[in-house]
Parts: C-alpha cells; sequence; structure tokens
C-alpha cells in the first residue's frame, strides 16, 4: 500500500534537510520525486520556507554588555523576533542564548508568545529550549519548551491531533496560501510560585540541537 501523499511529502521534506550541501539535496530531491515535478516544487518551497523564516525578520539578539535586552523590546518584538540557536544554509547565525531579559517587578504569571522552526511530528516531546527565570533574592527556575506540549513548528504539519499546546495566532502569507499552509504562534502560560517578589530578569536558552525555538513576546500578569 502506497503512503499518504503528505506523509511522502513529510518524510522527503525531513530527510532533505538533513543534507548538508545543496548538490547532496538535489540528488537526494532528484531520485525522490522522480519525475513528479508539482512535489519536487512543493518539497523545495518548503524548504526555502524554513532556511529563509519566510517573510518574518528574525533579529539577532545576542547579549551586549552596552545593551542588555530589555522587556519593552521584547513585548514591542514584532517584526523583532528573539532567534536562538539556528545557523542558516545562508550562514547566519543567531545564539545560544539570550541573557538578561530585563523585568524588575512581581508577578502572578508568565505569559510567553513563541513557535519553533525546524520541527515536526518525529520531535514530539523533545526539549528545545528553555526560559530561566531569575528572582530579585537570588532564586531561579526554569521553565522548559516542550515539542508538542508548549509549541511545535510555525508552519502546520499533518498529524498533530490531540496537542497540548496552545494556538494563540494563525494566518496565511503568499507561500503558506500557495502551499495550502498556515503559520502559527502559540502561547505558554507559567504561573509563578512567587508572586511577591520580582522578577528580575530571564534568560531565553535553546538546547545543543534542532529544532529551535524564537520568542515574539513576553506578558507578565
Amino acid at each position: 500500500m502506497s503512503e499518504p501523499q503528505d506523509q511522502r511529502e513529510e518524510i522527503i521534506f525531513e530527510k532533505a534537510l538533513a543534507f548538508a550541501t545543496a548538490e547532496a539535496r538535489d540528488a537526494y530531491l532528484a531520485g525522490a520525486c522522480g519525475n513528479d515535478e508539482a512535489l519536487r516544487q512543493k518539497i523545495e518551497a518548503l524548504i526555502r520556507a524554513h532556511e529563509k523564516a519566510a517573510d518574518l525578520k528574525f533579529l539577532n539578539m545576542a547579549r551586549r554588555e552596552d545593551e542588555p535586552p530589555t522587556l519593552g523590546r521584547v513585548a514591542s518584538a514584532i517584526p523583532e523576533l528573539i532567534q536562538v540557536g539556528t545557523e542558516t544554509s545562508t550562514g547566519e547565525k543567531y545564539p545560544k542564548r539570550v541573557l538578561d531579559i530585563a523585568v524588575g517587578r512581581p508577578c502572578k504569571r508568565l505569559h510567553f508568545l513563541h513557535s519553533a522552526i525546524n520541527a515536526s511530528a518525529r520531535n514530539d516531546g523533545m526539549q528545545i529550549g528553555s526560559y530561566i527565570i531569575h528572582y530579585a533574592d537570588g532564586q531561579q527556575r526554569v521553565i522548559p519548551l516542550v515539542i508538542g506540549q508548549d509549541l511545535a513548528d510555525w508552519w502546520s504539519q499533518p498529524n498533530e491531533q490531540n496537542k497540548r499546546f496552545v494556538i494563540a495566532w494563525s494566518g496565511v502569507n503568499d507561500l503558506a496560501r500557495q502551499l495550502g499552509r498556515t503559520i502559527r504562534l502559540f502561547k505558554t502560560t507559567w504561573e509563578n510560585p512567587f508572586p511577591e517578589v520580582a522578577v528580575k530578569s530571564i534568560d531565553f536558552v535553546s538546547s545543543p540541537d534542532e529544532p529551535d525555538p524564537f520568542l515574539v513576546a513576553i506578558t507578565l500578569e
């Protein structure tokens, strides 16, 4: 029995991403897609979307001593997103961690608006990063970011039923419309165990391997 078309596309897409050079990837796609030119064009479009992050502009906000990131800068993050962990095929590099996002106030809970790139169903249950909460009294708490629970790939994926993540926003751009897909942002709400203690700062950290998370906004409540 042949594989469903969407499953076949996902398998070819994931395998194509693993090749380190364009030549090796082209050779693989030639064999995997055969004479199905429409399939190859669709896979190539998906690869371009992941490598270039389509029409979202990612901001490299590696910590600088003369300009630590502030909560206000994060909260107004469209289109200035915080991206960690990725090196694209075009050579763009992003830091593995962004430190000292300044908060300086107490709160009952934190809401994170975020998403991930280069994720798929095979990454379900994988921790891809974390937020490290630093309190004014020196305590710390770690909020893990788990695929399928807190977030997923920012491009809609097949076979995502019964996931625990919360989609805060979804929409389309020209490429997503062409491919019959949507793009999404997810919300994670964290209940602060010490609401009376000021949150001094937040670190945003990526795990060593892909997929990688990106942060759009933080809201205090």
